[in-house]
């Protein structure tokens, strides 16, 4: 769904960095993330070419299943920054937080939700459960907005919480779920 830019994280991660000299050391932070695929390869360019360090700054990432818990470690002032989904940031802000979104390079939700062959409109889905990575997350949000385009309230199916996107196709594959919300590359 909603994620920051690399413009944008440069542009952040400047914004917490003192003024310094070019010989000092660089500013050195953790970048959590989620979800392993598609939507953070801008993050893993940026990383890869070492564009980060053309700024002065040291990226660490460090891969979390689930912006829910991104957030949760944001507002516990563990992180500085998070590479997320922007629904997490909605409900701490709903919830009284101050997390904001600095930018996003998509508008769009890019997941899909695939089942098991039986199943063959969402409506079909009502009974069934439905595996997203957590609560809270691009995720659940994408299964909310495909439940409500169906007509459909969330308390007809039953969510999984699997931890993440490869766990989600895992609980689908092994029949554990009726379908899963996957995005790329899973899908």
């Amino acid at each position: 769904m909603v994620q920051i830019s690399i413009s944008l994280l440069f542009f952040a991660l400047a914004w917490l960095v003192p003024v310094r000299l070019a010989a000092q050391e660089p500013f050195k932070i953790i970048v959590p993330f989620s979800p392993i695929g598609g939507s953070t390869v801008p993050f893993w360019i940026a990383t890869d070419e070492r564009l980060f360090q053309k700024y002065g700054l040291e990226v660490t990432p460090l891969f979390v299943g689930g912006s829910s818990a991104i957030v949760q470690s944001m507002a516990a002032k563990q992180f500085d920054i998070g590479l997320i989904g922007g629904g997490g940031v909605v409900l701490n802000r709903f919830a009284g937080g101050d997390l904001i979104t600095i930018g996003a390079h998509g508008g769009i939700l890019t997941s899909d939700c695939y089942a098991k062959p039986e199943i063959k409109t969402v409506g079909e889905l009502k009974g069934k459960t439905v595996a997203v990575t957590r609560f809270g997350t691009t995720t659940h949000f994408s299964a909310l907005a495909m439940l409500r385009l169906a007509n459909m309230r969330p308390n007809d199916v039953a969510f999984v919480q699997a931890g993440g996107v490869a766990e989600s196709l895992a609980a689908l594959l092994s029949k554990k779920a009726d379908c899963a919300i996957l995005g790329y590359p899973s899908n």
